[in-house]
């Protein structure tokens, strides 16, 4: 799965689905996590439907209940999100989509 992050003019990222991923993959069993890459700290690790306002939401564009392209993940500026974060999708184990670091 494609993704590109973008730092918005507020200091939070949007995270856009650029391309999805091969095996179709319903919003429901994706997860999301986001990781310090300095430490290896998960700091988030939820499914991407109960993404808690707090830390992000995902958005569905079209409203077919799959991750795909024009999907988007806003993450917060928090205690829990900051810039160099990795951000990962998961099916399953398997990674799906990756960003390596968050802009600064």
């Amino acid at each position: 799965m494609g993704l590109e992050a973008e730092r918005t003019g507020n200091g939070d990222w949007l995270v856009k689905v650029m391309s999805g991923p091969s095996i179709h993959c319903k919003a429901a069993d994706a997860t999301l996590q986001v990781s310090n890459i300095s430490t290896g700290q998960i700091v988030i690790k939820c499914k991407l439907t109960t993404l808690n306002s707090t830390d992000g939401t995902f958005s569905d564009k079209d409203g077919d209940k799959l991750v795909d392209a024009g999907d988007t993940i806003l993450l917060r500026d928090t205690d829990n999100v900051g810039p160099r974060m990795k951000v990962e999708v998961l099916n399953g184990e398997e990674r799906i989509g990756m960003i390596r670091e968050l802009p600064a």
